[in-house]
């Protein structure tokens, strides 16, 4: 889980990135997937040919500084800011996801649900209004959405404007009304977004998408943005229901399969079953001093303290490959072959759950794969700096 802003400064804003791979780039801007410690982030700056421009640079110090008072499950986190020779890098929360832009181009697009993004959008945006922010760039391209939560995400606060911030008028044309006022131009944005991904095919929330619009046109997108809250709520309440009861049934049916199965299984499961004592046996490199170290731990069994197994996982972690290393290498490339492993690892695992349905199940496994890459990390850094320690006495001998 990603650590208080605070924390994630203080722990973070002097760790090297690693594994920094490009996003996405606009005019001014570049995007980055950067791994910062223990966790993956985004790293956002101005383009190199840019570097020297003092409003661009002043955006991303502006964007901070309003994103760092938002908590909401709808914005991702803003973690910190490196100022190097007045240029700018803002790291935020890494969102598993596809900007809306991208996603209404792709076959997934039927994946985007009217009733779920408008009551997310509006609450989202609701929050702001009481945070005393408002977000001036609302357009397909700065809203992702993580398909396995079903969670649309409010990106890029560039434009967006407190009390304590001058307005900078940002968005594309076709979503966006100059002359309405700013609760107004958000409701306007909101419907043409709806509107742009309902009416492109036969889809089950058009009769909810055309109410929206006419309710929007009615008052000529001139309502606050409770009010449109809480129409939104109230158009959405007998779904919402069915979606509820749906899901009751659905839960019903999965605990009586359940328990029929575990009555299957004791039935006809053995009464004498026999324990599996698998061993996992590690092996050290031979040439290396530091062989000689934590020769307790080998063999190590599968009740270790690092290696407990956990047979469906067992093969996407780093360790097991990382401590096989039999080549004598130096600490800085044996963190290089960490995070080449670690890197491996982290795409053979995203494919793997890229397979399941189950969204109960991913999220076991994702939670599961997070504790073995932390335990295993901090087992490999410990090895490492104790390697290089004994190889430091080695030489001094």
């Amino acid at each position: 889980m990603p650590l208080s802003s605070n924390s994630q400064s203080d722990f973070h804003s002097n760790t090297v990135d690693e594994f920094e791979i490009l996003l996405a780039q606009s005019k001014y801007y570049r995007i980055y997937k950067v791994r910062v410690g223990l966790q993956w982030m985004i790293r956002k700056e101005v383009r190199p040919e840019f570097k020297t421009d003092a409003f661009l640079n002043e955006i991303l110090r502006k964007e901070f500084n309003i994103g760092l008072q938002c908590n909401h499950p709808n914005i991702p986190k803003f973690f910190f800011l490196k100022e190097n020779e007045n240029n700018y890098q803002l790291y935020l929360e890494f969102v598993e996801g596809t900007n809306l832009e991208e996603l209404r181009n792709k076959a997934e697009s039927d994946t985007f649900n009217a009733i779920d993004f408008a009551s997310q959008l509006i609450e989202t945006l609701v929050y702001l209004k009481k945070k005393g922010i408002v977000y001036g760039d609302l357009h397909p391209g700065n809203i992702l959405f993580n398909q396995q939560d079903r969670k649309y995400y409010l990106i890029d606060f560039g434009f967006a404007f407190t009390k304590d911030f001058s307005e900078i008028n940002g968005g594309r044309e076709a979503y966006r009304n100059k002359q309405l006022s700013d609760e107004a131009k958000l409701i306007f944005s909101l419907e043409k977004i709806i509107v742009a991904f309902v009416k492109q095919s036969d889809r089950t929330d058009t009769s909810f998408a055309h109410r929206f619009s006419t309710f929007c046109l009615k008052n000529n997108f001139d309502s606050s943005l409770e009010t449109a809250q809480e129409w939104i709520q109230n158009n959405t309440t007998s779904a919402f229901k069915k979606n509820n009861f749906r899901l009751a049934l659905l839960i019903l049916v999965l605990i009586s399969a359940g328990i029929f199965r575990w009555i299957i299984t004791q039935h006809y499961s053995n009464p004498n079953p026999v324990k599996n004592n698998t061993t996992v046996t590690i092996v050290r490199r031979a040439d290396s001093p530091a062989q000689k170290l934590d020769e307790e731990a080998l063999p190590l069994s599968t009740n270790s303290k690092y290696l407990k197994a956990d047979h469906e996982l067992d093969s996407f972690r780093f360790l097991f490959k990382f401590l096989s290393i039999k080549e004598k290498l130096d600490k800085q490339q044996l963190m290089s072959l960490r995070n080449k492993l670690i890197l491996e690892s982290d795409i053979k695992f995203k494919n793997y759950i890229s397979t399941i349905s189950d969204s109960d199940k991913i999220q076991s496994l994702q939670t599961r794969y997070n504790k073995h890459y932390y335990s295993d990390f901090l087992e490999s850094q410990r090895w490492i700096d104790k390697s290089v320690e004994e190889e430091s006495k080695t030489e001094n001998k």
